[in-house]
Protein backbone atom coordinates (compact mmCIF):
# COMPACT_ATOMS: atom_id res chain seq x y z
CA UNK A 1 0.00 0.00 0.00
CA UNK A 2 2.74 2.41 0.90
CA UNK A 3 4.17 1.82 -2.76
CA UNK A 4 0.60 2.30 -4.41
CA UNK A 5 0.20 5.59 -1.91
CA UNK A 6 3.72 7.08 -3.43
CA UNK A 7 2.84 5.88 -7.42
CA UNK A 8 -1.17 7.64 -6.31
CA UNK A 9 0.94 11.12 -6.09
CA UNK A 10 3.09 10.69 -8.95
CA UNK A 11 -0.20 10.18 -10.53
CA UNK A 12 -1.53 13.21 -9.70
CA UNK A 13 0.97 15.48 -10.89
CA UNK A 14 0.98 13.72 -14.33
CA UNK A 15 -2.28 14.21 -14.31
CA UNK A 16 -1.89 18.36 -13.97
CA UNK A 17 0.64 18.11 -16.42
CA UNK A 18 3.85 17.57 -14.79
CA UNK A 19 6.63 15.74 -16.41
CA UNK A 20 6.98 12.60 -15.10
CA UNK A 21 10.69 13.45 -14.51
CA UNK A 22 9.67 16.19 -12.33
CA UNK A 23 6.63 14.33 -10.78
CA UNK A 24 9.37 11.65 -9.97
CA UNK A 25 11.37 14.09 -8.38
CA UNK A 26 9.12 15.83 -6.23
CA UNK A 27 7.44 12.74 -4.80
CA UNK A 28 11.09 11.29 -4.21
CA UNK A 29 12.06 13.85 -2.27
CA UNK A 30 9.86 13.80 0.25
CA UNK A 31 8.98 9.85 -0.28
CA UNK A 32 10.12 7.66 3.27
CA UNK A 33 9.30 4.13 3.45
CA UNK A 34 9.66 1.90 6.93
CA UNK A 35 11.97 -0.96 5.94
CA UNK A 36 11.56 -4.18 8.15
CA UNK A 37 13.27 -2.89 11.58
CA UNK A 38 10.51 -0.10 11.25
CA UNK A 39 12.64 2.63 10.49
CA UNK A 40 12.45 5.15 7.97
CA UNK A 41 14.51 5.29 5.05
CA UNK A 42 14.23 7.32 1.84
CA UNK A 43 13.19 6.04 -1.14
CA UNK A 44 15.15 6.73 -4.09
CA UNK A 45 13.96 8.99 -7.43
CA UNK A 46 15.31 5.37 -9.36
CA UNK A 47 13.32 3.12 -7.76
CA UNK A 48 10.18 5.04 -7.65
CA UNK A 49 10.57 4.93 -11.69
CA UNK A 50 11.10 1.40 -11.53
CA UNK A 51 7.52 1.26 -9.15
CA UNK A 52 5.94 3.95 -11.60
CA UNK A 53 6.46 1.25 -14.76
CA UNK A 54 5.75 -2.01 -12.98
CA UNK A 55 2.35 -0.34 -12.38
CA UNK A 56 1.73 1.11 -15.45
CA UNK A 57 2.40 -2.52 -17.16
CA UNK A 58 0.94 -4.24 -14.04
CA UNK A 59 -1.46 -2.40 -11.89
CA UNK A 60 -1.61 -2.45 -8.42
CA UNK A 61 -0.27 -6.51 -8.16
CA UNK A 62 3.21 -5.52 -9.90
CA UNK A 63 3.37 -3.24 -7.05
CA UNK A 64 4.05 -6.20 -4.82
CA UNK A 65 7.41 -6.99 -3.28
CA UNK A 66 8.73 -9.83 -5.07
CA UNK A 67 11.29 -12.93 -3.32
CA UNK A 68 14.34 -13.59 -4.62
CA UNK A 69 13.69 -16.14 -7.47
CA UNK A 70 17.64 -17.43 -6.52
CA UNK A 71 17.00 -17.74 -2.93
CA UNK A 72 19.04 -20.69 -1.26
CA UNK A 73 21.32 -21.11 -4.15
CA UNK A 74 24.85 -19.81 -4.23
CA UNK A 75 25.44 -17.13 -6.19
CA UNK A 76 29.44 -16.80 -5.94
CA UNK A 77 30.29 -20.78 -5.66
CA UNK A 78 30.06 -23.06 -8.97
CA UNK A 79 28.96 -26.53 -8.07
CA UNK A 80 32.18 -27.78 -8.59
CA UNK A 81 34.24 -25.22 -6.54
CA UNK A 82 31.94 -26.18 -3.94
CA UNK A 83 32.29 -29.49 -4.13
CA UNK A 84 35.92 -29.60 -3.88
CA UNK A 85 36.02 -26.67 -0.56
CA UNK A 86 33.38 -29.60 1.07
CA UNK A 87 35.76 -32.48 -0.13
CA UNK A 88 38.56 -31.15 1.26
CA UNK A 89 37.48 -29.45 4.16
CA UNK A 90 36.25 -33.13 5.32
CA UNK A 91 39.48 -34.40 4.16
CA UNK A 92 41.60 -32.04 6.54
CA UNK A 93 39.37 -31.40 9.51
CA UNK A 94 42.86 -29.71 11.55
CA UNK A 95 43.59 -27.46 9.44
CA UNK A 96 41.78 -23.88 9.53
CA UNK A 97 39.88 -23.20 6.88
CA UNK A 98 41.72 -19.83 6.54
CA UNK A 99 45.16 -21.98 5.68
CA UNK A 100 42.94 -23.95 3.19
CA UNK A 101 41.13 -20.79 1.31
CA UNK A 102 45.17 -19.63 0.70
CA UNK A 103 46.22 -22.86 -1.39
CA UNK A 104 42.89 -22.86 -2.84
CA UNK A 105 43.15 -19.06 -4.08
CA UNK A 106 46.74 -19.97 -5.15
CA UNK A 107 45.11 -22.49 -7.14
CA UNK A 108 41.98 -20.78 -8.47
CA UNK A 109 42.52 -17.04 -8.62
CA UNK A 110 39.04 -16.69 -9.46
CA UNK A 111 37.62 -17.84 -6.40
CA UNK A 112 35.30 -15.85 -4.36
CA UNK A 113 35.76 -14.19 -1.14
CA UNK A 114 36.64 -16.64 2.18
CA UNK A 115 32.73 -15.42 3.08
CA UNK A 116 31.80 -17.02 0.12
CA UNK A 117 33.57 -20.33 1.25
CA UNK A 118 32.19 -19.80 4.95
CA UNK A 119 28.63 -19.88 3.36
CA UNK A 120 29.06 -22.64 1.68
CA UNK A 121 30.65 -24.77 4.67
CA UNK A 122 27.76 -24.00 6.76
CA UNK A 123 25.39 -25.28 4.27
CA UNK A 124 26.84 -28.36 4.40
CA UNK A 125 27.09 -28.46 8.40
CA UNK A 126 30.76 -27.85 8.07
CA UNK A 127 31.26 -25.01 10.79
CA UNK A 128 34.34 -24.60 12.84
CA UNK A 129 33.06 -27.39 15.62
CA UNK A 130 31.69 -29.95 13.25
CA UNK A 131 35.36 -30.00 11.91
CA UNK A 132 36.70 -30.62 15.25
CA UNK A 133 39.54 -27.43 15.65
CA UNK A 134 37.79 -25.60 17.87
CA UNK A 135 40.12 -25.13 20.85
CA UNK A 136 38.94 -26.16 24.43
CA UNK A 137 40.32 -23.89 27.06
CA UNK A 138 42.17 -25.43 29.00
Amino acid sequence: MARFSLISKVQELVAQHVPLKIALETVGSSATLANTEGVAKAVPVRTLEDWWYAHEHGGFAALHPKGRSDRGVPRKLTPEQEHLIVAQAKAHPAIPIKVLYRQWKQQQPTLPSIYAVYAALQRHDLNQRARGYWCASP
